[in-house]
């Protein structure tokens, strides 16, 4: 074993703290090619658990692994991660009982499993590996992380090691489909099913289609010309700027497949649609023959998991389909495989997040894989301005903390969808911005209701009179709360905290419960006062001198919904002296389940 630098070990003891990770104890590290080249190992960016058949076989504790279990393992970790990352270490919690140190763990831990005689395993044929110890810090308080580099081969230099655990930013994200169709009986187990649709896959070495509109790309598998100088260069710059996946491609000689749904045959025959669908990173140093090796072991890895989904969801009448995801905390996109039909509902799939939080080591304190949450779905193509924020220069409260909402929402405001609500709907669109982010933080798949919507809600509760649905009528921050508690109530229990009775010379003094709010909750807050609303999405506040400014977003604007136009008047930094002083606001401020 060899020890890398300062610099590297710190990266991993960064990855490698946190409650989530205390709780599972052993794991794998995941990386993306060095930007070091050579013979430098990979720069490590995320860590994963292991099963726990797996973390027996690496502490000793237990069998030997069989090819099954292995290659289960294999199959699970690469099919959540995106092609073009590799799995390049291990770390482990220490076990004072073993009788060895830190190192003596680290090289048993490496030693185990990168000799595992399989073929197709997340380390085989791997001639370095990282491998770091978790272990109690001596003084009490929190871990101590032991990192080394274990291999046969020649020591890395200095400038190599330094190189190991700085993360780089990916240049290109490519997302790829490949569909197969199988038909089965009823009968037909999950290793039926997988050689079939493994029949079908283009042979193993096959050539990547990249389908672009204006010049459709081949990339070959045997070429190590640079991916980021064979695709234009249009493509290229706009991945760079947008972090987005910008492109499709299809694998194998046919280009991309059609998209099959599932068709019941006549007698018991089923037709079995895996629509494999994989995200592929394309960074500076990635050639073509390393992308199209990457995505086909991806695929593969996919599609026994596709198989698996499949079989269950034969006699059910549920499609397996791969979701994307992007998950605060965690550096790289995941796909995961959910097996469902029309009638699925997120209550349906509770074990799978609750297992990949446990896989990726997240705290379960928020919902990161909801079917609302996914890359490619409804909620990830935004019809009005989506965090209009985000551009926003700094407040300008010189020493000041700044505390802001926390996740995406949409900007909802005056005479949107040709509806004519000015000077009175901006209570309404305050609402319709807080359920917008429910919905995209993955709480709730109802649709953001419309304001004759909300109004019967009122009336239904009984807290409006019959004539009020239809009517141009205020609401204030009692009522939207009325409305999200029955709106959410088959989803979720909604819980609120109202600040009432506050004058708008004594909203500073409010500062500190709103920095809390922000902190903990991260939710928009509704504040109403003299028929007038607004949300406020941070506050930036100097506790020792008291000076604060709230950070608003302005339901009054009536105008296109274009970034340029709204920040500064209609979403910026407000002092003081927006508020009037001699005006009683109400604040509504909505709390974050906890719930996955």
């Amino acid at each position: 074993p060899r020890r890398p630098s300062n610099m590297a070990s710190a990266a991993v003891s960064a990855l490698l703290t946190g409650r989530a990770v205390e709780e599972q104890g052993r794991g794998w590290l995941v990386g993306v090619p060095s930007a070091a080249g050579g013979s430098a190992v990979e720069e490590v960016v995320a860590c994963m658990a292991m099963s726990p058949t797996v973390a027996d076989a690496a502490r000793g504790t237990g069998p030997e692994l069989d090819a099954t279990t292995a290659a289960e393992e294999t199959a699970a970790v690469r099919a959540m991660l995106p092609a073009g990352t590799v799995v390049c270490g291990v770390w482990l919690k220490r076990d004072p009982t073993k009788g060895l140190d830190a190192e003596g763990q680290a090289l048993f831990a490496t030693k185990a499993l990168m000799q595992q005689p399989f073929e197709d395993w997340l380390l085989a044929g791997r001639k370095q590996c990282i491998s770091a110890i978790v272990d109690t810090n001596p003084d009490g308080e929190g871990t101590v992380v032991s990192a080394y580099v274990y291999g046969p081969s020649p020591a890395l230099s200095s400038a190599e090691l330094a190189e190991v655990c700085c993360s780089t930013e990916a240049s290109l994200r490519i997302r790829v489909k490949c569909n197969v169709a199988v038909t089965v009986t009823p009968d037909t187990d999950e290793q039926q099913l997988l050689a079939l649709a493994q029949a079908e896959l283009p042979e193993a070495g096959g050539a990547l289609h990249v389908c672009l509109e204006d010049a459709p790309v081949l990339l070959a598998p045997d070429s190590n010309d640079l991916v980021v100088k064979l695709l234009p260069k249009t493509v290229v710059a706009q991945g760079e700027a947008s972090g987005e996946v910008v492109t499709c491609a299809g694998f194998g000689q046919g280009g991309p497949a059609p998209v099959f749904s599932l068709v019941r045959q006549s007698g018991a025959r089923v037709t079995v649609p895996l629509a494999c669908d994989v995200i592929a990173l394309v960074y500076p140093t990635t050639t073509s023959s390393d992308l199209c090796a990457s995505i086909e072991s991806t695929i593969r890895a996919q599609l026994r998991v596709l198989a698996r989904a499949a079989v269950d969801g034969i006699k059910s009448k549920k499609t397996a389909v791969v979701r994307h995801f992007a998950p605060q905390g965690y550096p790289l996109p995941v796909a995961l495989v959910f097996s469902e039909n029309k009638s699925s509902s997120d209550d349906d799939f509770v074990d799978i997040r609750v297992a990949t939080h446990q896989r990726l080591c997240l705290a379960q304190d928020r919902p990161l894989f909801r079917r609302a949450k996914a890359l490619f779905g409804d909620t990830a193509k935004p019809d009005r301005l989506r965090n209009p924020h985000t551009t926003l220069a700094q407040s300008g409260v010189a020493g000041g903390v700044a505390c802001l909402v926390d996740g995406d929402y949409d900007y909802f405001h005056y005479m949107q969808d040709k509806f004519d609500d000015k000077n009175w709907g901006c209570a309404y669109r305050s609402l319709q911005t807080i359920i917008s982010w429910y919905r995209l933080q993955g709480y709730s798949a109802k649709p953001v209701p419309t304001h004759h919507e909300v109004q019967k809600f009122l009336v239904d509760r009984g807290d409006k009179p019959a004539t009020f649905v239809g009517s141009r009528q205020w609401i204030g921050s009692f009522e939207m709360a009325y409305v999200l508690q029955d709106l959410f109530q088959d989803e979720f229990e909604f819980e609120y905290k109202v600040l009432p009775q506050i004058m708008g010379a004594d909203l500073p003094l409010k500062a500190r419960e709103l920095m809390r709010h922000f902190s903990t909750n991260g939710s928009p807050v509704m504040i109403g006062g003299n028929d007038l609303a607004h949300t406020i999405l941070g506050v930036d506040f100097n506790e020792s001198l008291g000076t604060v400014k709230w950070l608003i977003l302005d339901p009054h604007y009536i105008g296109p919904d274009e970034v340029k136009s709204v920040q500064g008047k209609w979403c910026g930094w407000k002092g003081p002296d927006f508020w009037k002083a001699n005006t009683t606001y109400n604040l509504m401020l909505p709390c974050r389940p906890q719930l996955i």
